[in-house]
């Protein structure tokens, strides 16, 4: 039993460290690129304009504007904006968006709820916030709500093309109360990949110069998509001074660290991967029970005077009832994953370091997943 327990012990100690080479593996300082290396090109800004009003002819291709099927009430309208036709699809359909199964193809913020400094003459924030989501909701502007109505709007999408990489920005004006949206501007990053930690996690880096002299190092983290992407689906951000953001359901989180007189800025990206299971074949997966049918509703009888009979409260989707399937349990194993970005610069260097190294972040989690099987019974 004794040797038994430190096989064990010695077991776990050497997949311990296994894990630790591969995320160490991407430490190495010797490749780390200079700023002059990484790739150039620019992220979109916030307009210092406003407008009073966009008409509902006005569109711009890649930005859904559409009315929830469910509101809350006459006073709180508000209008839905994503760069994804099918979560667009479903808000206006009523329908929910399944984070665990499809990845959104484009994420958003807002600019009136920008984290970045602001500008000491307009008052208006410079940069777009790194906070993401895969929706954002615009409300009209109301004699409650006199600071709401036409807002712009920021998305962010990875395109994947010919084996370049590349992050476009689009922003746009939305007007809640015509659904109408006009074009701000577009810009383009091209992106060069850095580091990839473990399990699917890719590191990406970019170099953004500015007109104005502002340069800055856009690291993009993006996550893997697969299997149970709802248990991975938020990605934290913090800064070395403490300010946090964070990424929602989205492929990627986005971290701008400046180049400016200090000797450097460093984040740390929290991110939560998924790791492979230990063994397909084992009794770590069992069949549960198939669900048993639901009662039928029975007919509901004409009354007596001919009167109209009262019609049945329905909830759910039309249609015929569905088969009774089988569900399978599954252990689902996960771990968070610290992932550093850092640009930094001596007195001997000519231009800043952008190096990138990652570490775990807690132990390993083990939770049990029911899903349904592929075919009913």
């Amino acid at each position: 039993m004794k040797a038994e327990s430190t096989s064990l012990r010695a077991l776990f100690a050497l997949g311990a460290l296994a894990g630790a080479l591969a995320l160490t593996r991407d430490a190495r300082g010797g490749d780390a690129p200079t700023f002059s290396k990484l790739p150039a090109g620019r992220l979109t800004v916030p307009s210092k304009k406003n407008v009073p009003a966009v008409s509902a002819r006005e569109s711009v291709p890649g930005v859904f504007v559409v009315t929830p099927r469910h509101l809350f009430g006459r006073d709180r309208r508000y209008v839905t904006v994503t760069a994804d036709a099918r979560i667009a699809a479903a808000a206006k359909e009523g329908g929910g968006w399944d984070a665990s199964a499809l990845m959104p193809s484009a994420c958003m913020s807002q600019l009136n709820r920008s984290r970045f400094a602001f500008d000491g003459d307009s008052g208006s924030p410079t940069e777009w916030e790194e906070n993401l989501a895969t929706e954002v909701q615009v409300y009209a502007k109301t004699a409650d709500n006199p600071s709401s109505g036409v807002t712009a709007i920021h998305s962010e999408r990875i395109v994947e093309q010919n084996g370049a990489i590349t992050l476009e920005s689009v922003d746009a004006w939305v007007d809640p109360a015509t659904r109408g949206a006009r074009l701000i501007s577009k810009a383009s990053l091209p992106l060069e990949l850095l580091r990839e930690p473990a399990f699917g996690m890719k590191v990406y880096a970019g170099r953004d110069e500015r007109p104005d002299g502002k340069r800055f190092v856009q690291f993009v983290v993006v996550r893997p998509e697969g299997p149970h992407m709802d248990r991975t689906g938020q990605i934290w951000a913090m800064r070395e001074e403490g300010s946090l953001s964070h990424s929602s359901g989205c492929r990627h989180q986005r971290v701008a660290i400046g180049i400016g007189d200090s000797n450097g800025d460093t984040a740390t990206v929290i991110a939560t991967v998924v790791l492979p299971a230990l063994d397909a074949g084992s009794d770590k997966a069992r069949r549960v029970p198939p669900t048993p049918p639901a009662p039928a509703l029975l007919p509901t009888p004409l009354p007596a005077n001919g009167a109209k009979p009262t019609p049945a409260v329905f909830f759910g989707r039309r249609g015929p009832p569905r088969e009774p399937g089988s569900f399978t349990e599954t252990e689902v194993r996960t771990r968070v994953m610290h992932i550093q970005l850092s640009v930094s610069k001596t007195t001997r260097e000519k231009e800043p370091l952008v190096s990138v190294s990652s570490s775990w972040g807690g132990r390993e989690q083990v939770n049990r997943v029911v899903e349904p099987d592929a075919t009913p019974l």
